[in-house]
This record gives C-alpha cells, sequence and structure tokens, in this order.
C-alpha cells in the first residue's frame, strides 16, 4: 500500500510539472486546469480524479498533450 502511495505521488509531481510546461509556469492556470471540470474526463474535475486514486490517467494525458497529440 505504500508503494501505491509513492507512486501516486510521484505521479502528481508529473502532472503539474506537464502543465507548468503547457501553461508557461503559470501555477494559476495549473490550479484552474486542475479544479475545472474537463470534457476531455467526460465534465470530471481533474484534481478530483487525483483524489479518487486516478492521476496515473491524468499523467498518461498530460503526457499526450505534451508530445503533440490532441485531446
Amino acid at each position: 500500500m505504500i508503494e501505491m502511495a509513492k507512486q501516486d505521488e510521484e505521479f502528481i509531481a508529473e502532472i503539474r510539472a506537464g502543465l507548468l510546461d503547457l501553461f508557461g509556469g503559470d501555477e494559476k492556470s495549473v490550479e484552474k486546469w486542475l479544479n475545472s471540470p474537463n470534457p476531455a474526463f467526460d465534465g470530471e474535475v481533474p484534481q478530483e480524479m487525483i483524489d479518487a486514486g486516478e492521476a496515473e490517467l491524468l499523467a498518461e494525458l498530460v503526457e499526450h498533450i505534451l508530445m503533440g497529440g490532441y485531446v
């Protein structure tokens, strides 16, 4: 169980780093993205998904976007 928590922390760190890159280092934009309903997730709020243990899915999406993929 501790291993999973550490893994989630790593995914969260990847999400934040990727979002900061996407938003040019603008922390307010990162917070807005994390706390707003997202159509890519059927209107779910990314932070709520992280809280529900779905950080890996979000990390994959952010990586996809950073690689030039469409959402």
